[in-house]
């Protein structure tokens, strides 16, 4: 998973580091990213609703990656997912959110085809 989380990360900010937004940008993608992290919060990581009723919400973070896909780069793309797939990870660690059904190995596996999927679907 590094190699479709880790490395594109890294690798859209080493080439460009420099940010040059302007506010109504910069004010766009502080909202998208605020989004982003409620809607995480609270279906991936399962902060505030903890149960299984949430199972088939994972997919309304798509919506926001695709927004920050289409409007911005792949920087702001990669660091999107990454924010995303830090709380997916959390929840499944921690028995929250939709990946809880099943014992451990079996988390790990649906989180990680998640994280491909979510992964691919921004950067393409």
């Amino acid at each position: 998973m590094g190699v479709l989380v880790f490395a594109p990360l890294i690798l859209s900010w080493a080439t460009r580091p420099q940010l040059g937004w302007s506010r109504a940008r910069l004010m766009e993608l502080c909202g998208i990213f605020g989004g982003l992290a409620i809607v995480s919060t609270v279906v991936l990581a399962g902060a505030l609703f903890p149960s299984a009723a949430l199972f088939q919400l994972q997919y309304a973070i798509f919506p926001f990656i695709i927004w920050v896909s289409l409007r911005f780069g792949p920087r702001e793309t990669t660091t999107a997912i990454t924010l995303m797939i830090g709380f997916a990870v959390w929840g499944a660690t921690h028995e929250r959110g939709p990946f809880t059904a099943q014992n451990l190995d079996q988390r790990l596996i649906l989180l990680e085809m998640f994280m491909a999927i979510a992964s691919v679907t921004g950067t393409s």
